[in-house]
């Protein structure tokens, strides 16, 4: 059996064409219909079961299957539509099956073709064999347009405008004869006011629909004061009020003004979170929809969009996506509108919540027992609350404390290079960090470890500073400086011993002892690294003390990445590691100690070596920059966080990323060197992409190079 999509007409073929005619009333017009009989009783069952529902897709089925049982044929096809000619509904039914989700197939039936010419001239239409004519094209999978078949179409008429299209179909050509055709016309005109009620009845249910989302929504602002739910509960709204496949929600970006689906719910929902979609094109003042046409990719057919009007934050909309009915109507488009205006309602009163709750929560934890001392100031670092233990332990006055006028650098030293020039330029997150001294109202000095970040205070940016009293750790650390001072003086004697040794013994050996040539090799490595592991944490006590010499002398920079390349280069071969050196012609000396700055590049080197993978790539090399020498290390170990980026140079400090043996000392003599020799020293890293260290030297003048 084929039921079929109509083309546009080629050429005029052989059908036979009647302009409806009113009903009349009565059984006369019955009588007047000649060879097409039917009987009172027969009348009154199809009236009684036509009008049996009043559901549209019910009412379509019965109608369809009552003609094909009175006119006669295999299938029929019902279509409804509009005051504008959209369809509304339609229904296929074969073998007494109906097929659902029709409207999108014959609708293009109804475009196109001969149920589209029915509609539009109003005249009912008997083809005797389809084969015949070219206007008919074969909807059903299996069916060819050749197959010869017969078929009656007719229109629907009510309240003096046309409803549908209504077309049975029949296996057997020239099955169907005018007779036919007049019992179609008749059914039609039985069918039509049925039709036309079960539309008035589902628009009644459809407002009804509407009404109760309007008050449903209404009840989600009393709800809930969470923004994520409020959300949530109303895009599930809009789904079930206008039964769409999704409903989304779209902020703008400000930056670049494109909008980002956050939100969506429905069927299409997961196809559509995520979605970029691009400005539409401006309107002069007139605030616009995202554009849209990106989401037809994604499954979307109808769509419609209304602004939420947020009066701050960026930019919404909401987004309702392929109604069941087909097609927007005008008031649905009103629902969703006043949707939008609900929940941009109700967010608003959800970020007054959300900003009175952060502001309460962010006062308690401000005052709970916390062992730190915490205050907060303007951006201009004047107090103007601090918590119970700042006034009890450092003994100022609540007077003082929140009257605006102490200024943060009066209970503590603020460091140079940490915070930016501006405090109001501090950041929120993550916290900067650093170490000072608190000063009391006694004159006491305390070592406090502070943290200090942007906050929202009574609704306005302020700066909350901790401190923390780390006399403690202070005080160990100089306990282990001392302890680690001593041990390593304690060892250069046997260290220089061991290593006068071995170089008076590996001659004795001789080239041909092999094994015991290579063992006192790996000695003599081992014992030289123990001394440079002595010497730097001497140096590094004397340079944090202040009385180290330096025995400064022109040095090429070319030499001391040579030298200490050297070093390395074994440790590297075993890791399959190749160190390429990357060095400017020309080099000027530097101003240095050598065996410092050597020591320093060699820390920086087995650094590198350590935590970048084996076989990889490391790099060294130095430049000029004015009357500088930069030199670098980079290596493809795991980055170091910004965070940190400052803290790694501290003694005893390794980071998160770079966990493994050793004090964590290498870096802190480092920075002492350079820092002694004038220079400066730092890292630029990003987590997963390597670290680079690099420092620079100051040239030399009226040194002889070495």
């Amino acid at each position: 059996m084929l039921l079929g999509a109509h083309r546009g007409q080629a050429e005029q073929l052989p059908l036979v064409a009647l302009a409806p005619r009113p009903p009349e009333s009565g059984l006369n017009m019955f009588a007047k219909q000649p060879h097409f009989e039917l009987s009172v009783d027969e009348l009154y069952r199809l009236v009684r079961e036509l009008n049996a529902d009043l559901e549209l897709r019910a009412v379509l089925k019965r109608a369809i299957a009552l003609t094909l049982d009175t006119v006669g044929g295999d299938a029929g096809s019902l279509i409804v539509v509009d005051e504008n000619g959209q369809v509304l509904s339609a229904a296929i039914l074969q073998g007494g099956h109906l097929y659902d989700n029709t409207a999108l197939q014959l609708k293009a039936m109804l475009e196109r073709g001969l149920a589209g010419w029915v509609f539009r001239t109003g005249k009912a239409a008997l083809v005797p064999d389809t084969a015949d004519d070219k206007r008919w094209v074969p909807m059903l999978r299996g069916n060819h347009a050749a197959d010869s078949r017969s078929a009656i179409c007719v229109p629907l008429m009510a309240q003096d405008r046309r409803i549908g299209v209504f077309t049975v179909v029949h296996s057997q050509p020239r099955a169907f004869s005018r007779d036919h055709l007049v019992g179609m016309q008749l059914m039609a005109d039985l069918i039509s006011p049925v039709v036309m009620n079960a539309l008035l009845y589902a628009q009644s249910r459809r407002q009804a629909r509407l009404m109760q989302a309007w008050a449903e929504s209404a009840m989600v602002i009393a709800e809930t004061l969470e923004a994520s739910k409020i959300i949530r509960r109303m895009l599930e709204q809009v789904g079930r009020a206008l039964r769409t496949e999704a409903a989304a929600l779209a902020f703008r970006d400000p930056h670049d003004d494109a909008w980002s689906i956050t939100d969506a719910v429905g069927v299409l929902g997961e196809r559509l979170m995520g979605s970029r979609l691009p400005a539409a094109p401006a309107a002069e003042d007139v605030p616009q929809c995202p554009a849209l046409e990106a989401l037809h990719a994604l499954g979307a057919r109808e769509i419609s969009c209304a602004l939420l009007p947020l009066e701050e934050g960026p930019a919404g909309a909401l987004i309702a996506v392929n109604p069941v009915e087909g097609r927007f109507r005008e008031d649905m488009v009103s629902l969703l509108e006043g949707i939008a205006t609900l929940t941009a309602t109700a967010l608003r009163h959800a970020r007054v919540f959300s900003a009175l709750r952060e502001a309460h929560e962010q006062y308690r934890a401000l005052f709970n027992d916390t062992l730190d001392w915490i205050f907060i100031t303007d951006l201009q670092g004047r107090v103007v609350e601090a918590n119970k233990r700042a006034k009890e332990d450092l003994g100022y006055r609540w007077e003082a404390l929140r009257a605006g006028t102490l200024p943060i650098t009066a209970v503590h030293d603020l460091p140079t290079g940490i915070l930016p020039d501006a405090l109001g330029d501090i950041p929120a997150s993550p916290p900067l960090a650093y170490e000072s001294e608190v000063h009391t109202s006694g004159d006491a000095h305390i070592p406090v470890e502070v943290y200090v970040r942007r906050v929202s205070f009574r609704g306005r940016p302020h700066l909350q500073w901790i401190l923390r009293d780390i006399t403690e750790r202070k005080r160990l650390d100089t306990l282990r400086d001392d302890l680690l001072a001593m041990l390593y003086h304690d060892l250069r004697a046997p260290l220089s011993s061991i290593s006068m040794s071995l170089e008076l013994l590996e001659p004795a050996v001789g080239e041909g002892a092999g094994d015991a040539q290579e063992l006192i090799t790996i000695a003599r490595r081992s014992a030289a690294r123990l001394e440079r592991l002595s010497a730097n944490m001497l140096d590094l006590s004397r340079l944090e003390a202040g009385q180290m010499p330096l025995k400064r002398e022109a040095v090429q920079p070319q030499a001391l990445i040579t030298e200490a390349l050297e070093v390395v280069a074994p440790h590297a071969d075993q890791r399959h590691q190749t160190v390429r050196l990357e060095l400017s012609p020309d080099l000027p000396p530097v101003s240095a100690d050598r065996e410092m700055i050597r020591r320093v590049l060699i820390n920086l080197l087995e650094n590198a070596v350590k935590y970048s993978p084996p076989g990889s790539h490391i790099r060294a090399g130095a430049r000029r920059e004015g009357g500088r020498v930069r030199f670098w290390v980079a290596d493809n170990g795991p980055g170091i966080p910004k965070e940190e980026q400052e803290r790694i140079f501290q003694k005893y400090d390794r980071g998160s990323t770079r966990r493994g043996k050793g004090l964590g000392l290498g870096l802190a003599f480092a920075r002492l060197a350079v820092q002694a020799h004038g220079g400066t020293i730092g890292v630029e890293s990003e987590p997963g992409q390597g670290a680079l260290f690099c420092f620079t030297l100051p040239l030399a003048q009226d040194e002889t190079p070495a």
